[in-house]
């Protein structure tokens, strides 16, 4: 399993780093070696860096580094919530999006946003 493809909570075992050069160099100076624990902290969006915790140290890693890097999940954070949809998660009765906009489950037409008011109906 690579990296990349954990979610927030799962820990893991590193099991090799595909990585050459300079950039294998410094993970490994920065913890990543075989049988290191570690854990992911939370994951950028649309393909971001993740934070993860590492022989106690928080790192951000970027989405490609970490997707050449094998690791053994040991403990999954599932029942956490963490694996469902991050984005436009529903508060409330309202879904959230980007600009200051919320969609309504039931006023606006499908896909038109309404404009914030500031919390009011």
């Amino acid at each position: 399993m690579l990296l990349s493809e954990l979610f927030p909570g799962d820990h893991f075992l590193v099991d090799s780093v595909m990585i050459g050069k300079e950039t294998g160099r410094r993970l490994a100076d920065m913890g990543f070696t075989k049988g290191a624990e570690g854990a992911v902290v939370r994951r950028g969006m649309m393909g971001g860096p993740m934070q993860v915790m590492v022989r106690g140290y928080d790192l951000l890693i970027r989405r490609e580094e970490a997707a050449k890097v094998e690791v053994e999940l040991t403990a999954s954070g599932k029942g956490k919530g963490h694996r469902g949809g991050a984005y436009g998660q529903r508060r409330g009765g309202w879904r959230f999006g980007s600009a200051g906009t919320r969609w309504s489950s039931g006023t606006a037409a499908a896909g038109q946003a309404e404009p914030d008011t500031g919390g009011e109906p």
